[in-house]
């Protein structure tokens, strides 16, 4: 057969960082426990950043588990350049522990909690929500599904809440864009490789 010379596609250009904010003062997360499919996972929302939130899958509720799920959450906006400043939960009995307010206070993060019994509305709402879609895609699924293809569904759904714009955050740009500096690839961010899970 003839051999056909095609041009090579041009590389992509390199989007500038236009949608990460200068983030000032008080920079709020909110974290909570959630439970999917008998797994247990930490989630964090932050607000200031079109509603970002992130997940921590744990295998118990201990003291240094649940610690180093936020610690491992918060260090990912720092490696961002993105510093929390503070976290609120609902009085979660692993971080009022004094194990874990001196790992937190030494990474210059201050803990706040809520009333005896009070729930935080904006964590809440995020749970509810993360939980619907990873149970919407379980759903779909004719055949039994293993632990770590559980895992994925879960960081599906994360990924998918992030990418859109939520209802209180229906004028600004996502959360992915806050977060990683660019407007969502679907070619790149939606990409899923074969054989992975």
């Amino acid at each position: 057969g003839k051999h056909v010379r095609r041009k090579p596609f041009p590389d992509q250009a390199i989007e500038s960082p236009e949608f990460i904010p200068a983030l000032s003062g008080n920079v709020i997360a909110y974290v909570d426990m959630a439970f999917f499919a008998k797994n247990k996972y930490m989630v964090m929302v932050v607000p200031r950043l079109g509603n970002w939130l992130d997940i921590a899958p744990l295998d118990t509720k201990h003291t240094k588990k649940v610690v180093f799920a936020v610690a491992q959450m918060v260090g990912y906006l720092f490696g961002k350049q993105l510093k929390v400043t503070m976290i609120v939960s609902d009085r979660e009995s692993a971080l009022t522990a004094k194990d874990a307010i001196a790992i937190l206070q030494g990474r210059a993060v201050e803990l706040s909690f809520s009333g005896a019994s009070a729930k935080v509305p904006i964590i809440e709402r995020a749970l509810r929500s993360i939980q619907e879609i990873a149970r919407c895609i379980v759903r779909s699924l004719r055949f039994p599904l293993f632990q770590t293809i559980i895992h994925f569904i879960m960081e599906a759904a994360k990924w998918t809440m992030n990418m859109r714009r939520t209802r209180s955050n229906n004028n600004g740009p996502p959360a992915f864009q806050y977060v990683m500096g660019r407007k969502v690839n679907v070619t790149i961010d939606l990409r899923f490789v074969f054989g992975s899970y």
